[in-house]
Formats: structure tokens, sequence, C-alpha cells
């Protein structure tokens, strides 16, 4: 597993974090799916108040071995994961808001059928779900940074909707093939894409 290869991956999150903390200057953050946690691991050692957020049980993406690794290495670091299954109707028991949440290399954004290699990506409408749930973890101006997974190897048949893409481009809310946006308390992304088409 390459996110097992500590070195690189904490070097990786690393410059990921700089790079954010010129963009958000965030405080806190909720990192979903976070798998092993480095981005916490940083974000925490920067004095950013970090949460982790991952589905520790085996399935069938990952089995019992990989958890175990996954497990492993969140123990080095000094970290916790919050147990937590990320559905399109995402409610953990967290009573905090964050100035930013992010999602890098989502796997959480679909359903994997018979096994690992068939997998179906979440609708549009799925997303909105998604993104309405969310509203309640940010800050009023907080941010979302949630990095589309398309090219994963697994994800054989895995797209994002030409006309979303082109929406999040116009509007500067496409940041290195992920969404950065503030929610308004009106109206959410989604909300302002279908309106507009």
């Amino acid at each position: 597993m390459k996110y097992l290869n500590y070195k690189i991956q904490i070097f990786r999150f690393l410059k990921i974090y700089l790079e954010f903390d010129k963009l958000f200057k965030f405080k806190s953050n909720l990192d979903l799916g976070c798998g092993v946690g480095y981005f916490q691991f940083i974000s925490n050692y920067f004095g950013v108040n970090s949460i982790g957020i991952d589905y520790m049980s085996p399935n069938k993406y990952y089995d019992k071995y990989s958890i175990s690794f996954i497990k492993s290495y969140q123990k080095i670091l000094g970290i916790k994961c919050k147990n937590y299954k990320i559905t399109k109707n995402f409610n953990p028991k967290i009573n905090k808001k964050f100035d930013l949440i992010t999602g890098f290399s989502a796997n959480f954004d679909g359903t994997y059928k018979k096994n690992r290699f068939c997998y179906v990506p979440w609708t549009f409408n799925d997303y909105n779900m998604f993104f309405n749930c969310l509203k309640k973890f940010l800050h009023k101006y907080g941010k979302f940074f949630f990095k589309f997974n398309h090219k994963w190897e697994y994800k054989q048949n895995y797209y994002i909707d030409i006309k979303f893409k082109k929406y999040l481009k116009k509007n500067n809310l496409y940041f290195k093939n992920g969404i950065v946006c503030n929610f308004t308390p009106s109206k959410n992304l989604l909300d302002q894409f279908q309106s507009k088409n």
C-alpha cells in the first residue's frame, strides 16, 4: 500500500498543509476519509485542531490486514481517527464547526458492488445531499476541499459531470482537481449550479 510509505506521505502532506495554510489560514480541520491520518498529523503538529474520520472496518475495499496496518501507523503517529462510515447523509456525532473540511482522494463518494473493482459513483443528487449535510460542520465562512478521485485504478467508469466541472472552474471553485468553496447560509454550491442550468 503506497500510503504506508510514511516518508513520502509525510512530505506530500507537509507540502499540502503549507499551501493550504497560505490559502485558507485555518485553525480547525475535519479530514474525511483520512486513512492513515497524515494530514491530521501534520495539521496537529502546526497547532491546528484536526479530526480525522474514516471507516475502519473490513469491507470490499479494505481487508482486515489493511485495517491492521493503518491502525498501527496511526499509533506510531500518535493520532486517533473517528470510526464512521461516510455516506451522502453525512451526520457524525461531532458537536463543533470547522474552518476547513478536507477529503483527499476520497473513496467514500460511491458504492462498491460485487468487489473492489466494481464501483458506482454518487449521482449529482447524492453530492447535493452530501454538501447540504456538510454545511452544519463548517463555520459561516469555512471552506471545503474535496479531491475527486476519478483516476484511481479501481474506479474504471468514474467520471465528473462536465457541466458541473465547467461551473466550478467558471466560479473559481475548482482547485487542483478539487472543490474549494464557501457555503453561504442560504444556498450551497449545487443549489446555485442547479438554478443556473
